[in-house]
């Protein structure tokens, strides 16, 4: 987990992600039972993205394909959370229809105080089982152009609020709070950036 990552209006994710199985997996999070937002893979959503709001919590989910196992993809969403309309998801740089199950309405309920989570939430569920690596997340708006450039190289270039190039193999809990990331050892996939150009903060390995 990362603090001091608060309140962003603008927000811009992207990751590499692959996942084992299809029960819940957390991309990143600031949630403590849904208390700000959740980007995961869901059960029943496929890609889902959850903000809190302060009359109606926007949900939105681009399901399909999504929860396929064993497939590694860039996955990318841009969300500007004053205009209350559905964020923009990327998958392999391409864009994706999504389904708002609930449309937000009034104004984002804080995140200030909840710590950045990769992987997990704070709430005890959702550690992503399978591989998650080059986690960007911004408090910009990303062009299509940016999310393939993230995609190619891992960051945008340009300042970015936290880069995270991380290679997991899986962080699924077990049985071991302090530790449950283990690194591949692997040799990344050829889709995968492997020259890193490291602009932006890069905040370290690990949880």
């Amino acid at each position: 987990s990362y603090a001091g990552l608060s309140d962003f209006s603008l927000q811009t994710f992207t990751a590499w992600t692959r996942i084992n199985t299809t029960v819940n997996n957390v991309v990143l999070a600031k949630s403590k039972a849904l208390t700000a937002w959740v980007w995961n893979y869901s059960t029943d959503a496929g890609l889902n993205f959850y903000h809190k709001f302060t009359i109606a919590d926007g949900d939105w989910r681009a399901a399909s394909g999504t929860l396929t196992t064993g497939v590694l993809r860039h996955v990318a969403l841009v969300f500007d959370d004053g205009l209350l309309t559905p964020p923009t998801v990327y998958i392999n740089g391409a864009t994706v229809s999504l389904t708002t199950a609930v449309a937000a309405v009034g104004t984002r309920t804080t995140d200030a105080g909840e710590p950045l989570l990769a992987g997990e939430n704070s709430a005890g569920g959702g550690d992503f089982n399978g591989f998650i690596s080059h986690i960007n997340y911004d408090n910009t708006l990303w062009s299509a152009a940016d999310v393939n450039r993230s995609r190619y190289w891992g960051t945008r270039g340009g300042p970015v609020k936290f880069y995270q190039p991380m290679e997991t193999a899986s962080l699924v809990n077990k049985g071991n709070a302090t530790a449950n990331g283990t690194p591949t050892g692997a040799v990344p996939a050829a889709s995968i950036p492997r020259v890193e150009r490291r602009w932006g903060s890069l905040l370290g390995v690990g949880r």
